[in-house]
């Protein structure tokens, strides 16, 4: 990776246990297709506050990887739900009862949904702060916030591009694709470089922060997706 690239590399790489401990955490839990209800999977599940994700959803992993790192896995219970592609199909009583969008994540808590991935994953922070090692996931440190939800606004202009320029069949608009792509994860780069505080790897020194759980699991799945598919690296 080019060095403009260094500072995103770094938080990128020293995320990766987080990653793994959360993948431990998906691996446990239940397959979720065979209920024919959001009542009869809730059953199984033997009431619990239930985190319903997919072990591959770079939105999903957001969510796993806050809770693992506020060491609230037994406060949850993982529904493992499959998504509606290579042959897998989405239950339908999860879209039915549990989230009309048909995406995941999704916590229900006391029987009500919690949608969108970033959301939940705040929702698990303040729930569980206290516990584990991790600061809160937003400062209370005003213009920290500011930067850190700055870096996340970032992250959401560029999460289409990347998805857009690995789905292209069309050879006459990769590099145009590929050049709108780069440009846009620069920016969060040049945000880094600006504001980075103390000599950690993350934009918070060695705090990480809400910035690092929106941007790294959506990193890493497309820094190997697009090395292998289009021949380069959106960190490049």
């Amino acid at each position: 990776f080019r060095a403009r690239r260094r500072s995103l590399m770094a938080a990128v790489s020293l995320s990766l246990s987080g990653l793994s401990a959360a993948e431990t955490f998906a691996q446990a839990g239940k397959e979720c297709s065979g209920p024919a209800t959001a009542a009869a999977a809730a059953a199984a599940l033997a009431g619990k506050d239930t985190f319903f994700g997919n072990r591959i959803c770079p939105f999903a992993q957001r969510v796993h990887w806050t809770i693992a790192e506020r060491n609230a896995t037994d406060a949850y219970e993982y529904a493992h739900i499959d998504l509606t592609i290579g042959g897998n199909t989405m239950p339908d009583w999860y879209k039915a009862e549990v989230n009309p969008s048909a995406v995941v994540p999704c916590i229900l808590y006391g029987g009500k949904p919690i949608y969108e991935s970033l959301t939940c994953a705040l929702f698990v922070d303040e729930r569980h702060r206290g516990s584990g090692e991790m600061a809160p996931l937003v400062p209370t440190d005003p213009f920290e916030a500011a930067i850190v939800r700055s870096a996340v606004d970032l992250v959401g202009t560029f999460t289409g591009p990347m998805y857009g320029t690995l789905k292209n069949r069309d050879p006459a608009k990769a590099a145009e694709l590929k050049a709108a792509l780069l440009s846009k994860v620069g920016r969060l780069e040049a945000l880094y470089e600006a504001n980075q505080l103390g000599g950690g790897p993350y934009l918070l020194g060695e705090r990480m922060s809400y910035a690092e759980i929106a941007f790294a699991p959506l990193l890493f799945r497309f820094v190997a997706s697009l090395s292998h598919f289009r021949g380069f690296s959106p960190l490049e």
